[in-house]
């Protein structure tokens, strides 16, 4: 069902639709590029986990090295609106909070819009 667009957002409505289709899986080529790897203060490891009608999804774990077994833990649903995978940004962002807080980090590669709709993500 479509609905009126008022007329002084009517130029904002080419940004949408077939745009999304084809714009969002390109930039997300040049984000999965950029990788979330160890360094020499973090280590990180990728795990599949079970999702939404039994499909795997990518999920890093990431915690400091030489550490103890028991640590908090944090969940890490990086930014994206479900159309974005995640910037080197985002990665920065979980080994940080993994190096000063002295935490594991579990961050979900979840599965993208336009291909995956609701609920599926």
């Amino acid at each position: 069902m479509k609905y009126p667009i008022d007329k002084e957002l009517k130029s904002l409505s080419i940004y949408s639709g077939s745009v999304v289709g084809w714009m969002y899986p390109m930039i997300n080529i040049g984000y999965r590029l950029r990788k979330c790897r160890s360094d020499k203060c973090i280590s990180v490891r990728k795990v599949a986990t079970p999702g939404y009608y039994g499909k795997k999804i990518n999920t890093l774990i990431i915690e400091p090295k030489e550490c103890g077994k028991d640590l908090p833990c944090i969940m890490f649903f990086h930014g994206g609106g479900f159309l974005m995978s995640a910037s080197d940004a985002h990665y920065k962002l979980a080994k940080r909070y993994c190096k000063e807080i002295n935490c594991k980090v579990i961050m979900p590669d979840y599965r993208l819009l336009p291909k995956y709709r609701y609920p599926l993500p």
